[in-house]
């Protein structure tokens, strides 16, 4: 059985609900970093970019391992709610660095730039910065 999505507390929060199987999407840190076609995450309307805010009502960390083990745990129980933020304009994208949506062309030059792939670019702001304090 899939739940379809239901709008939390703030416009780009979107929360939905798993039932026990296969997710069908890939993570890069805390992003989709892809969504497998026919699976669970497609059927439910998930995109690649979004970022995981919370799995059932645990704020989630930037890191994969953390998220699928409490992944892990909450479908053992039988279903999960995830908790993802996603941008509300095209053209924006998430930076690592920030951790936030931002313009695409915030992302030209930056050596991990849009072609990275989610969970993996750099705003030329974040990697400026990170270069100077080395």
């Amino acid at each position: 059985m899939i739940s379809l999505i239901s709008i939390v507390s703030s416009v780009d929060m979107v929360e939905i609900v798993f039932e026990a199987g296969k997710l069908g999407m890939a993570l890069e840190k805390h992003a989709v970093s892809s969504v497998a076609d026919g699976g669970a995450a497609a059927a439910l309307k998930v995109k690649a970019g979004w970022v995981i805010r919370k799995v059932n009502d645990d704020d989630m960390p930037p890191d994969k391992a953390i998220i699928m083990k409490h992944a892990a745990a909450a479908m053992k129980a039988g279903s999960m709610t995830i908790t993802f933020q996603q941008p509300l304009e095209d053209g924006k994208h998430h930076c690592i660095g920030c951790d936030k949506f931002i313009d695409a062309a915030q992302f030209d030059g930056a050596k991990n730039d849009l072609g990275a792939g989610p969970g993996r670019q750099t705003c030329c702001s974040c990697e400026e910065f990170a270069d100077f304090c080395g």
